[in-house]
């Protein structure tokens, strides 16, 4: 890999490391629900795709009841100044374009927001079907006995 391509990683890398920290305090402004939602990165997850040099970031979401859901975002250079984050949870992804110089990749927060909601209104519909399917097992338990 040449100089520049390694230098485009790097900071791509770091990049990687701020958007978590800023999921983390995202959540952490919400209502008090969206407060519980407890948030790790499964560093043991992280994962390099083939002919991908960014590693895909695994997040555990804990939601309040105790369901764990999967989430995972990554930053790829697409060229220049150009970067796509890729962000999902569970099956369901989205995929943000952000043009910025690489020296203030790590340190501008403005593409965050739209990752950060993209994920919570993913956790929030996913939350929202469970409840409603154990909501009808139950309902349809009480009419069958």
């Amino acid at each position: 890999m040449d100089q520049l391509a390694e230098e485009r990683k790097e900071k791509a890398m770091t990049a990687t490391e701020a958007l978590f920290e800023r999921i983390r305090k995202y959540f952490a402004e919400q209502t008090p629900i969206e407060q519980a939602i407890r948030i790790a990165v499964d560093t043991s997850q992280s994962q390099v795709m083939p002919g991908d040099e960014q590693p895909r970031r695994t997040l555990r979401f804990t939601l309040p009841d105790g369901t764990l859901l999967e989430g995972h975002y990554r930053i790829v250079n697409v060229g220049g100044n150009m970067y796509q984050v890729e962000a999902g949870v569970e099956e369901r992804s989205g995929r943000f374009s952000i043009s910025l110089p690489e020296a203030t990749l790590a340190a501008d927060g403005n593409y965050s927001r739209p990752v950060c909601e993209f994920m919570l209104e993913e956790i929030k519909r996913i939350a929202g079907e469970q409840y409603l399917r154990s909501r009808s097992s139950t309902l349809r338990d009480e009419h069958s006995a």
